[in-house]
């Protein structure tokens, strides 16, 4: 990883998002600030550079923009001047009254492939766990090359940072075949899962034969299951690949996104 850039428009949070993205060995660290007091710009620039202890470069950028759309157009340009491999941006705690997305999705909509970290207020341990999540149920071409980034990206982590790595697949089932008893979960399951399981391991092999994984699948409302799963399995981060579509299928893919950002209690990294 060779440059990390760090979206901050507060001091709070800030040294956390520091932290992980030192676990990374970069070579540069950046932070795109949006603050006009002095002593705040100030206070973030010692402790970043505390933080990194000169393991690499590390530079503070000021950045001006009070609405979203200019803090977008600043953020725009800055990933696309400094080609930044990943972005940290921190994302509200669960359990807020008001959970703001606004900025992570003025991010996420960026034209980049740059891998975007949604990142809570939690440190990471000394062992982190990582849930890769596929979609098994789309066989177009893109959905595959998401699957893949995603898989390699899991992998990429298991190397940078020492993670143990998990999988999970889910089996979407609509809340109205539920409520009607057309199928249930375990049923589901007990026809799809032996087989499910088989393809997710297959995929995960074809990609990353040397990686050691545990894999998993469920059914149910993949927001709901990714949450439950993460929690079950203790996870760190989650990964989850989003497809950058516009119109009435962005939106789609965008509110699922944030349902599943609403339903977990750890870090998210964004594959696009």
């Amino acid at each position: 990883m060779k440059n990390i850039l760090i979206v901050a428009e507060s001091e709070k949070n800030t040294k956390c998002m520091m932290e992980k993205a030192l676990r990374f060995s970069p070579e540069v660290i950046q932070v795109v600030y949006f603050e006009n007091s002095k002593s705040s710009i100030a206070t973030i620039q010692t402790a970043l550079q505390s933080i990194t202890k000169d393991q690499c470069r590390a530079e503070v950028i000021i950045s001006v923009g009070n609405t979203l759309k200019e803090k977008t157009q600043a953020l725009t340009k800055v990933v696309e001047n400094n080609k930044a491999e990943m972005i940290f941006i921190h994302r509200p705690n669960r359990g807020a009254e008001e959970q703001d997305f606004s900025l992570i999705k003025a991010v996420l909509k960026i034209s980049t492939c740059t891998k975007v970290l949604l990142s809570n207020d939690k440190s990471w341990p000394e062992g982190i766990k990582a849930l890769g999540t596929l979609d098994l149920s789309d066989d177009n071409p893109v959905q595959s090359l998401l699957n893949d980034r995603v898989i390699q990206t899991t992998a990429d982590l298991a190397d940078a940072i020492q993670a143990e790595v998990s999988f999970l697949s889910v089996s979407a089932i609509s809340k109205i075949s539920k409520e009607l008893v057309l199928t249930s979960p375990s049923e589901v399951m007990a026809i799809k899962g032996k087989a499910t399981k088989e393809k997710l391991d297959f995929t995960i092999k074809a990609k990353a034969s040397q990686l050691t994984f545990s894999s998993h699948v469920s059914a149910g409302n993949p927001a709901v299951e990714i949450a439950r799963v993460s929690r079950k399995l203790n996870s760190n981060v989650v990964i989850i690949g989003n497809v950058g579509r516009t119109g009435i299928k962005g939106l789609i893919v965008g509110n699922t996104a944030e349902k599943i950002l609403h339903r977990l209690t750890t870090d998210a990294l964004i594959i696009k």
